[in-house]
């Protein structure tokens, strides 16, 4: 599990969430799938949006009341089709 629940408050283990995002991704697109270091600041940067850590957020100069716009390219994955 890549998170505890202590003292009605959720915990979340960075980590392991990694594992699980590769492991899934894997599922999906096939072995080819990686998560590079390249990426890993803006994958932190999203983790702590998606689960609202607003000491992280703050850090990063992140707005939680505010949307996340994704751009790019056509087949560049910027429209999210599949439920994890």
């Amino acid at each position: 599990m890549f998170y505890t629940i202590q003292n009605n408050q959720i915990i979340y283990n960075f980590q392991k969430s990694l594992e699980f995002i590769s492991r899934k991704g894997r599922e999906m697109y096939g072995n080819q799938f990686k998560l590079l270091d390249q990426d890993m600041p803006v994958i932190r940067k999203l983790f702590a949006y998606v689960i609202r850590d607003e000491e992280n957020c703050k850090q990063h100069g992140l707005n939680l009341r505010k949307g996340l716009m994704l751009s790019g390219p056509i087949g560049a994955g910027n429209v999210y089709q599949n439920i994890m």
